[in-house]
């Protein structure tokens, strides 16, 4: 497939730069976000599918990782920044999206490049190595003399995005150091509810249509409630959900074709695998060290998934307040567990 990168602007969703990644599915190519902070080895942060998925949410762990380690954050197609384009989002769409843009962002000797990059860039023109008078010319210079050759990647994953990193994991063993789940779910809200699958096919269609589609989404996207849906089981502590905090989150539901990723997700169209005996068995596979950072206060069917998983004796467990936005909310707890793990 041929894919691009290119940087643009500093500041942007978490502080550090966003780059552009195209991506050609199916003959079409589709713009994906994601963006880069910090120097060191590398590391990848994928969210959690939701309505307001976002890289933003990972911004907390994203700057605190960022002290020691190359840390990527990714929109998904569909979701944050990313093109929202209606195709028929699958499993198999955002498996295929994950290893496309981990091998191009991260394989052939990029990860070298891009450890360092942002912190060249920001040198003074005299002194840096772009400009050098002994270095010379950056793009002269082989990657692997900037030590970070054969650098695995660390991946953290969120909610649904657990079992997509699994199977990376598990057909990739030797790209991947080590691997963190953080409040991990495979069964979108309506299939947790107990509709059947063609009630819920259904109801993604009725989405999906032109007007009464959009009028259903914009009622479930409204900021109150998006904040009634954070209360119950998004965020622990009420006070956090600031109107300032809401805005942000109904900007994230207010792009032209936003509602055609989440339609999918909450109906269980991009679930990662069929059941429970699934998701263990590829939890099972997996060769390298797993961490699951299982969230206390998490809803009970929720939480059953996650203990089940827990059980697993080759898996590490640690238990933290909060519920299925643990990454966001508590991130400084939760960054304190993946620095001492990885």
């Amino acid at each position: 497939m041929t894919t691009t990168t290119n940087p643009t602007e500093l500041n942007s969703g978490i502080g550090g730069t966003k780059n552009f990644y195209n991506w050609n599915w199916q003959d079409k190519h589709y713009q994906v976000v994601y963006e880069t902070i910090g120097a060191g080895n590398p590391v990848l942060l994928l969210p959690a599918f939701s309505t307001v998925s976002s890289r933003t949410e990972m911004k907390g762990i994203a700057n605190l990782l960022a002290t020691n380690y190359h840390v990527t954050v990714l929109d998904w197609l569909g979701f944050g920044e990313s093109q929202c384009p209606p195709v028929d989002y699958n499993p198999v769409l955002f498996q295929q999206l994950l290893a496309d843009f981990v091998n191009s962002v991260f394989n052939n000797n990029s990860i070298s490049l891009q450890l360092f990059s942002d912190e060249l860039t920001s040198l003074p023109r005299a002194t840096s190595p772009l400009n050098h008078p002994i270095l010379g010319d950056f793009n002269s210079i082989s990657p692997q003399s900037w030590g970070a050759r054969g650098a695995k990647l660390a991946v953290m994953a969120a909610g649904h995005a657990s079992g997509y990193a699994l199977k990376f994991a598990q057909d990739n063993p030797d790209s991947i150091s080590k691997l963190i789940l953080v409040a991990p779910t495979w069964k979108g809200p309506l299939r947790v509810m107990g509709l059947p699958d063609g009630v819920r096919n259904g109801v993604k269609n009725l989405v999906r249509s032109p007007w009464l589609g959009q009028t259903l989404y914009y009622l479930n996207t409204t900021p109150s409630f998006l904040r009634l849906m954070y209360k119950r089981h998004v965020y622990v502590d009420e006070t956090k959900l600031t109107p300032e905090f809401i805005a942000q989150k109904h900007q994230i539901t207010s792009k032209d074709g936003g509602r055609y990723a989440p339609a999918a997700f909450v109906t269980g169209a991009i679930d990662p695998v069929a059941n429970r005996e699934e998701f263990l068995q590829l939890l099972d596979s997996v060769p390298m060290p797993v961490l699951i950072i299982l969230a206390k206060n998490a809803p009970p069917k929720s939480k059953a998934e996650m203990i089940a998983m827990a059980e697993l004796e080759q898996v590490q467990t640690v238990r933290l307040a909060g519920t299925l936005g643990i990454s966001e909310e508590y991130y400084e707890a939760v960054t304190a567990v993946i620095q001492d793990f990885i």
